[in-house]
């Protein structure tokens, strides 16, 4: 429960028992008591999702200042349209307190600004009444795993919204850290959310566009940089995104 006083005694998901409609419904009050403490921006709230509350952040998503203008350029119009509908969709949903189908990995670039983009994720599904688990890094989970820190870890599997970062410096290990704690959510029916300012052949081991093969690995969303005459993204890297190699191949222009 998100308020340990809820008066109707909700449980570790903040759901309680509907007798009419005999469903799990979220708790009308501690979903209050969420969004008062978002949308008031509680000082505690920052440091219980993984912020600091120095940072310029708001729980609503504004999709332009995440990417500056001088970036924007540089970027693919298709990949860019596809990370913004991306974004907002997840948002979205998250408001009304509905959780991806599937695991996602968005790219933000390499000037993405992470944190304005995450907050409002995990903001939104807190004020939703969905168990969060604290922002963590691709860094922070491996060094949870390595020191046996289980209350963490415990959060990570089980809390119904996990925004995690693979962030500049992650190493092999702390990759695959990641792709073993979204294969086990996975097969518990959980999504994970992931965000990076890595390009997609640096992150490829976390991804799977192909629905056949379910939620284990992430859909991903990222943006690609316009090439030059003579570069192309590979076969590979196209494969994975759903996309033909030689339709999109972008010249720079000039």
């Amino acid at each position: 429960m998100i308020d340990k006083e809820c008066p109707f005694h909700c449980n570790a998901s903040n759901q309680v028992f509907d007798r009419q409609s005999r469903t799990w419904v979220v708790c009308p009050h501690c979903s209050d008591y969420a969004q008062h403490r978002v949308f008031t921006r509680d000082s505690d709230i920052y440091k219980d999702l993984g912020f600091s509350e120095n940072l310029n952040i708001t729980p609503t998503l504004d999709f332009d200042t995440i990417l500056p203008d001088y970036e924007v350029s540089r970027i693919t119009p298709e990949s860019l349209k596809d990370v913004r509908t991306a974004c907002e969709e997840l948002w979205s949903n998250l408001t009304q307190g509905i959780l991806p189908s599937r695991s996602v990995c968005i790219g933000l670039g390499i000037k993405g600004r992470l944190h304005l983009l995450a907050y409002p994720l995990l903001a939104t599904a807190y004020s939703a009444g969905l168990t969060c688990c604290p922002l963590l890094t691709a860094t922070e989970l491996m060094n949870a795993k390595l020191m046996e820190n289980m209350e963490l870890l415990d959060r990570v599997l089980t809390s119904q919204v996990v925004v995690l970062v693979v962030e500049e410096g992650s190493t092999r290990s702390g990759l695959h850290t990641v792709k073993g704690m979204m294969q086990t959510r996975a097969l518990k029916g959980l999504p994970t959310i992931i965000l990076t300012t890595w390009m997609i052949n640096a992150v490829n081991v976390l991804l799977d566009r192909d629905t056949l093969s379910g939620n284990v690995l992430a859909d991903p969303h990222m943006v690609l940089y316009k090439t030059g005459d003579q570069e192309k993204y590979s076969r590979y890297t196209m494969g994975i995104l759903g996309l033909d190699n030689q339709i999109n191949r972008i010249r720079v222009e000039s």
